[in-house]
């Protein structure tokens, strides 16, 4: 049902599937297969757009009605075997933990004493698969624009990358020397960061092949190797504004992303969740 549901929200099945973690052509099979039973189509292209038909709106309307009653059950079961005697287990991503982990647990033991938490520092990438299994209660994680309908997603702050250039290797003034990044090291988010794919749709937006001589596993990783004067690279600017030993150059069309506090849609009524996410803002405000 999630799956159908998904593919009317976004409108594709290729972001749908991209969105619920699952192949394209699984999430087609699962499609033709419900088609087949119901004896009809749920969906017809429109444009470029999925638009669902009669049988698929009445499906939707059913569907939508007993992911609610889940979601009910799930509270009641909740309740009744005492899950808030619990810990809460928290996955947290390097940006965060860098910039707020310390802020956040200091916040949560003044408010909460008696909260059970186990905090996991995780890659964005994880963050939902994670709270969709039921691994994770709660994430702080960076978010673009593709959201999960099964989560709900509470933003904390709004940032954007900047170059960060070690000051033994920066040059004057506010402008970039694309010549001079080209020619020194260069540190690379690893392939699973959020902010992977915006460096290289940034690089690529000025035709630009950087000397590449490191991957680091994390932001605070990257901007440890920039403090110690290893290269440049891409930062948040949060992260970068509190790096030492480094200038900080911004970069026109950075895209932005926000910090969210994140939790499954079953997990939206829990009273616990709702006073931590709180906490958490004020925090960090």
């Amino acid at each position: 049902m999630e799956y159908m549901v998904a593919i009317e929200e976004e409108g594709s099945l290729a972001r749908a599937a991209e969105r619920i973690h699952i192949s394209q052509s699984a999430l087609s099979q699962s499609l033709s297969k419900l088609e087949q039973e119901l004896g009809g189509p749920l969906f017809v292209k429109t444009g470029r757009r999925q638009t669902p038909t009669e049988i698929g709106k009445i499906y939707l309307r059913g569907a939508r009605e007993l992911l609610k009653i889940k979601e009910d059950t799930y509270d009641r079961i909740k309740k009744l075997s005492g899950v808030e005697n619990q810990g809460i287990r928290m996955s947290i991503c390097s940006q965060a933990a860098m910039l707020y982990k310390e802020t956040i647990l200091a916040a949560l033991r003044e408010k909460m004493p008696h909260l059970r938490l186990e905090l996991h520092q995780t890659i964005d990438s994880l963050a939902t698969k994670y709270l969709l299994s039921g691994v994770m209660d709660i994430a702080i994680h960076c978010v673009g624009q593709d959201r999960n309908s099964m989560l709900d997603y509470v933003p904390l702050y709004t940032d954007r990358l900047v170059l960060a250039v070690p000051e033994k290797l920066a040059w004057s003034g506010k402008g970039i020397d694309y010549s001079r990044l080209q020619a020194m090291p260069f540190i690379y988010p690893d392939k699973s960061s959020y902010i992977h794919k915006a460096v290289d749709s940034l690089l690529l937006e000025k035709h630009l092949i950087v000397n590449s001589l490191y991957r680091a596993d994390s932001v605070e990783d990257m901007a440890t190797l920039v403090r110690h004067g290893y290269g440049s690279a891409f930062l948040p600017l949060r992260v970068a504004q509190i790096t030492p030993g480094c200038k900080v150059y911004r970069w026109n069309n950075s895209p932005e992303y926000t910090l969210c506090c994140v939790v499954p849609r079953h997990g939206q009524k829990d009273e616990r969740l709702q006073q931590i996410i709180e906490i958490i803002k004020s925090a960090i405000k």
